[in-house]
This record gives C-alpha cells, structure tokens and sequence, in this order.
C-alpha cells in the first residue's frame, strides 16, 4: 500500500510538473525578409515569425495567404510567391493551443515596375533647426534606387513637442517650440519612409512647452482592440484634445475631452498594424507617446 502512494504522488508530481513546462505563444510578428513590405509578380518574397515568448514549448507556425486584391501562395516554410498584382495579407498562426496569429499586408506590383527602396531626407542647408519666430527649412528627399518606376514622395509633418507645417514642395514652417519629425513617404505602394528630427526654438506661438511624459500613461502597448489613457496625474485636465497621427503624418483620431479625470478608453479596431503618434495637448503644454497596432 506504501508503494501504491509513492507511485501515485510521483505520477501527480511529474504530471504537474509536466503541465508547468507547456508555455504557450503569447505574440507573433510576421517581417518580410529584409523589413520588405512588397514584391513583384512572379517573384518570390521569404518571410519569418517572431514568436514570444523565447522559451514557448512549441514555437512553429503555419503559414497561410489572405488574397484581397492581388493573388499569392505561400509554402510551409514561409516563401512567398506572388502571381497578381495588388494587395494580400501573409498570415503566421502558432500549433499551439494559444489560437495567437499575425498578418501582414504586401503589396505585389506589376513584372517590370521598380519600387522604391530607400529615401534619405535633409535640408539643403544641412541644418536640422529652426531658431527664428515663423523661420523656415527647406527640406529634400533623395530616392533609390535612380531608376525608380515612380519617385515621388509625399511630405507630411508628425508633432513631437513641438508643431510645423510643412507644404507639398517640402517648405517645413516652424509653428510652436519642441521638436517635429519631417516625414518623406514614396507614392509607388512600396510604403518606404524616411523621418528627420527638427528641432525648434524662439517661437511666439502655439505650444510653449511640453509635459513630462509621465505625466500619462498608455495601455496596452502594443494594443489591438483599445487603449487607455490614465490622465490622473495630469495637473491640467479640463479640456484635453487628443490626436492619434500615423507615421505619414495623417490625423487618424481627434477628439476634444472637457473636465476628464481617470481613464480615457478609445477604441483602436479600425486603425492598421503599424505605428502610430498619440498626441495630447490642453491648450498650455502638450505630450506625445509612440502607440503600437496589433492585426486583429
């Protein structure tokens, strides 16, 4: 009989112990070789999930090809062919019992069309400041490959805590003291970028300082369906506009919130995976938080 209970708390010991070690995914990201984000028809794009936690007892995914307006196929091991162009979305899930995937939009560009891969931005007087009330910078992009199909870029401005504006020739105009990020974005669907930090000063206007960043927290970060914005210790709260901007400078969110106090939930679901700006002013200093977006 002292046998038999031996046994028996060993088996319970091991099979606990057992059931310790299954640690399940918990994230993927899925990254096209090289950071790529398109290919052309008839070729071939690798792709690879990083999968979280490090230690996850069972880290290998499946890979599957969600067609939108483009067509594609993928192999087991995450090669990518694309047939038509448009857009697809490469989708890696875990085995596990998690149920925890990614997906990634590519875009597949006609045989014979050459994408932009790099764009470099700076001023034409090498400066990266503006120290005059209203002064101005012009700024230029230089783009590769010299033989790009479509080399034109769009500029746009992403508020840091500082504001500027910035025209379609590439004018950057100082608005308020702090610093802006002056964003190149290509226009050929290859969704390269290229961002330079302006640093402003002297300014008569607009926003003349900015709050400490822990003056607000953010959570989740990265997030999928919301985020909250714990406004309690911010010494000012009684009127509140928040901006969510992505990186190409367009204002996704705008909202203005009057005698807020606590958290402030916005609702996430309808914005892309990527990175975005999460902007907040009340009318004397401003703050601003890089967010992340999840895939749904």
């Amino acid at each position: 009989m002292k046998k038999l209970s031996t046994l028996l708390f060993l088996f319970i010991l091991l099979s606990g112990t057992l059931q310790a070690q299954n640690i399940l995914v918990t994230s993927i990201t899925v990254l096209g070789y090289g950071g790529a984000t398109s290919v052309t028809e008839g070729q071939q794009l690798q792709f690879v999930a990083g999968v979280l936690p490090t230690n996850a007892t069972n880290k290998t995914v499946t890979w599957s090809v969600n067609n939108v307006t483009g067509t594609a196929s993928i192999n087991a091991n995450g090669a990518l062919t694309a047939t038509t162009a448009g857009t697809v979305y490469v989708i890696a899930a875990a085995t596990d019992s998690s149920n925890v995937k990614d997906s990634l939009e590519i875009t597949i560009t006609p045989a014979g069309v050459v994408l932009v891969n790099s764009i470099i931005v700076q001023s034409t007087n090498g400066k990266t400041e503006i120290t005059t009330s209203g002064g101005t910078l012009q700024m230029t992009a230089s783009v590769l490959p010299s033989n790009a199909t479509n080399s034109t870029i769009v500029w746009s401005v992403v508020p840091g805590t500082g504001d500027a504006t910035i025209d379609t020739a590439g004018l950057l105009t100082a608005v308020a003291d702090g610093t802006v990020d002056v964003v190149a974005t290509a226009t050929d669907g290859s969704n390269v970028s290229y961002s330079l930090e302006i640093v402003i000063s002297n300014q008569t206007t607009g926003i003349a300082s900015s709050m400490n960043n822990n003056s607000i927290s953010v959570y989740p970060n990265p997030a999928t369906n919301f985020i909250n914005i714990d406004v309690n210790k911010l010494s000012n709260a009684d009127r509140i506009n928040i901006k969510i901007i992505n990186t190409t400078g367009q204002t996704v969110y705008s909202k203005e919130y009057t005698n807020m106090n606590g958290i402030i939930k916005i609702e996430t679901s309808n914005l892309s995976q990527g990175v975005y700006y999460l902007m907040l002013n009340n009318g004397v200093n401003q703050v601003s938080k890089a967010i992340s977006i999840l895939s749904k």
